[in-house]
This record gives C-alpha cells, sequence and structure tokens, in this order.
C-alpha cells in the first residue's frame, strides 16, 4: 500500500497487544492506533482491524482539534474496519476495545461471548511471541538458513548434499549457492527434496518455481523462513518438513501458492503444473497433506499442524475447543523442533551456533517476562512495512501506532 503524503510516521510497533500498545500512547497529542483482534484458526479463522483514535486529553484544545481533523485519513491509511476513540492511555484497555469488537464479531455469524473472544485474544499474544521470539533467532543464525541466490547451471552428478536413495530424480536447471566464512555449498533440486524427505537432512522445506519446476529456494528454518520466499505474483510449489515433538516423528506438507498478484494468464498456465510439480516432489518424498494457499493469511502454521495431528493421530477434535486451546503449543513446539534441527547440522561457524539458545528456553523466558522497552525493534519499520505485519494474520506485530506531523527540534 502506497502511503499518501510524508507527514505520517510509526511511532511504535509491537506483539503484546492493547495493554501493550497503551503503555506507548502520549495523552499531550493525538495518535491513532491499528489494533489486530484474530479469532478462530484455518478456514475459520478471522480478524478484525481497530482503528484506535487516541484523542489525548491533556493536548491543548486547538492543537486536538486540528489533529482529528486528520482522523479519516488516518483509518483509511490503516485499513481498520472499526474505529475505537479513547481519551487516555488508561482508557485503552482489553475490556474496553474487546467489548467494541465483540457486536463485529457476532455479526459475522461467529457464536462468541465475551469471554470466548479474551480467550481467542489471549492465545493469539502467546502465538505473536513464539513469532516474535523466533525472528530473534532468525537473525542469529543468518547465514546458516535460506539461499541468498539461484543460478542456472547444469547439474553435476554427485555434487550437493547426500540425502537418501531417490528412485526417480527431478529434471534439474537450477543450483543453490550459499557462501559463509567456512564453506560453499552447491545444491539441486534433487539434493534439497533428499534432504527434506530424511529425518535428519540439511533441509527442512523447499520450493520449486514455476516456470521449469527448478529449485526456488531451500533452507532449514522452516515453515516461517520459508513464507519469506513466497513471491506475491507467482505460482509457486512447496513442501516442508513438520516435526511434531523429540520422538522423531515427522511428516510433510505440500503446498500450492497462488499469490495474490499473479496476472489471470499466468495462473492459468502456472496452476497447470501442480500435477508435475507434485509428482517432482512424490518422486522423493511421502506427502502427507496437500494445502492450497492464496495470501500470507492462508499460511496459518498452527491450522497445518493440527490438521497433521488430527491425519496422523486419528484425533478429531471440535473446532473452537482443543484444536484452538492447542494453537499456540504447537507453534512453540514446531519452533523447538525447528532450532533442534538447526543446532544439530554440521558446525560451520561454531561462535553463531553457540549463540543460538534452545528454542523451548527463549519461548519460556518470552512467556515469563514482562513487556518493555527492550522488545521493540532495534529500528522502527517504515509505515508500509509496519502496516502489511500488522494486518497480516499471525503476523509478528498485532499493534502499530502512528502520528501526524514532525515534531519541531
Amino acid at each position: 500500500m502506497a502511503v499518501a503524503g510524508a507527514q505520517w510516521s510509526v511511532f511504535a510497533v509491537g506483539s503484546g497487544g492493547i495493554d501493550e500498545l497503551s503503555t506507548k500512547i502520549d495523552d499531550t497529542t493525538v495518535m491513532w492506533a491499528l489494533q489486530r483482534i484474530q479469532v478462530g484458526s484455518g478456514t475459520f479463522i478471522r480478524k478484525k482491524l481497530v482503528a484506535i483514535v487516541c484523542n489525548g486529553e491533556n493536548t491543548p484544545v486547538m492543537q486536538r482539534a486540528k489533529l482529528k481533523m486528520q482522523t479519516g485519513q488516518a483509518v483509511d491509511i490503516l485499513g481498520a474496519q472499526m474505529t475505537v476513540e479513547v481519551m487516555n492511555a488508561a482508557d485503552c484497555n482489553v475490556e474496553k476495545i474487546l467489548g467494541e469488537v465483540l457486536p463485529f464479531i457476532v455479526a459475522d455469524g461467529g457464536a462468541f461471548t465475551v469471554a470466548r473472544l479474551r480467550e481467542e485474544y489471549d492465545k493469539s499474544l502467546v502465538e505473536a511471541r513464539v513469532k516474535k521470539r523466533f525472528a530473534k533467532v532468525k537473525i542469529r543464525l543468518r547465514g546458516f538458513l535460506a539461499f541468498q541466490s539461484i543460478q542456472t547451471r547444469p547439474e553435476t552428478p554427485g555434487a550437493g548434499l547426500p540425502g537418501p536413495e531417490a528412485h526417480v530424480s527431478a529434471p534439474e536447471t537450477a543450483i543453490a549457492e550459499k557462501t559463509t566464512p567456512a564453506e560453499k555449498v552447491e545444491v539441486t533440486l534433487t539434493d534439497a527434496l533428499k534432504a527434506v524427505a530424511s529425518q535428519y537432512g540439511a533441509f527442512n522445506w523447499v520450493i520449486l518455481e514455476p516456470v521449469e519446476l527448478g529449485l526456488h529456494n531451500a533452507g532449514c528454518g522452516g515453515f516461517e523462513e520459508m513464507k519469506d520466499w513466497l513471491e506475491p505474483d507467482k505460482v509457486m510449489f512447496c513442501v516442508f518438513r513438520a516435526s511434531f515433538d523429540a520422538t522423531g516423528a515427522f511428516k510433510h506438507v505440500f503446498t500450492h501458492w497462488i499469490g495474490p498478484n499473479v496476472s489471470a494468464v499466468k495462473c492459468g498456465q502456472w496452476n497447470s503444473k501442480v500435477p508435475q510439480a507434485e509428482e517432482i516432489v512424490r518422486s522423493h518424498i511421502s506427502i502427507n497433506l496437500k494445502k492450497t494457499a492464496h495470501n500470507l493469511d492462508d499460511m496459518d502454521l498452527p491450522e497445518f499442524m493440527n490438521e497433521l495431528r488430527r491425519l496422523t493421530y486419528n484425533v478429531d477434535d471440535d473446532f473452537g475447543s482443543l484444536v484452538s486451546q492447542q494453537r499456540a503449543s504447537i507453534c512453540q513446539e514446531y519452533l523447538g523442533t525447528v532450532m533442534q534441527h538447526v543446532q544439530s547440522l554440521p558446525s560451520t561457524d561454531a561462535e553463531e551456533h553457540a549463540q543460538a539458545e534452545p528454542a523451548d528456553q527463549e519461548v519460556k523466558e518470552e512467556e515469563e517476562e514482562e513487556t518493555n522497552d527492550a522488545d521493540e525493534p532495534a529500528e522502527l519499520p517504515t509505515l508500509e512495512q509496519a502496516l502489511s505485519v500488522v494486518q497480516s494474520i499471525g503476523g509478528e506485530w498485532n499493534w502499530l501506532l502512528i502520528r501526524y506531523g514532525v515534531p519541531s527540534t
């Protein structure tokens, strides 16, 4: 989204929800916030984008009136579906905001009570904390994750990473190159698929591009890292290895990605390649679950893992009860298995590996921490970047605070 004018700027963003947002509100001016409220899971997941107009009660009357004239533009920029006004930071609390949101959730056909909405809201905060922690871990492990460049060249027999024997070879048109301080690795699509197929393979996800069905990218950072490499103007074919727990049980999910910006002509051409892409993947990997995604909101890790869990263990959980309650714990468990996998890889940079703390411990620490300034991003994102994350279901940040004009110096 292009933001009109240069008068608008990000004041703060965060993952701690309404309570955290309220600590950033300045009662001596008018500010505008976007709060994401999401409920349900999978195909039932819904989000409400709430614009909170913070009419600072200690703002001079004339200044407040002048700033409030910008509210219409602020709501348009934030892309909110409803608006709530508060007079001070104390007025911006969970009970008030959720109370205002509830009628809109019910109007959409949801059988929600205040208690149920609060339960869903609390679970979404836990998920946000898990994703926030994973984002920090990814920074520490940069250089061990996805490849940064893909170059077209003939496949060299025997090159790349070792993996289990495959009965059929996938057609090759690309090789991935990755350079770290200690090594240079070349990987073909076959290498990547073999690694994903193996319980201890060096990669846990791979993406096929739509033109030649060659290697787009592969990595060991799991589902969330894979999402970073999906392109909005392409159809792509992805597979990732999902581990449930420390027992070693794992399954594979094949995802047909249809980018939200792909043209109708290209969409038709590339979608016709789904059977061929599946065949290439199946020549190396047993697919346990197939999904289709049209945007990043559809790439919902807890829902994917819940479906796998039901298929694997034949669990029939009612929506809104046990499945809903397990969303956050499944995120945490999967993150733990991804980090265990990364740390088990052959070390090419012992010092950087040593910096990676066990994921389970990190998540526990995050849940025990009180929200504080140290949790804020080191550098504020642009308004476009912040909006993209806050508006997306499951985005790392769930609130955004903006202001109008540049303070005088």
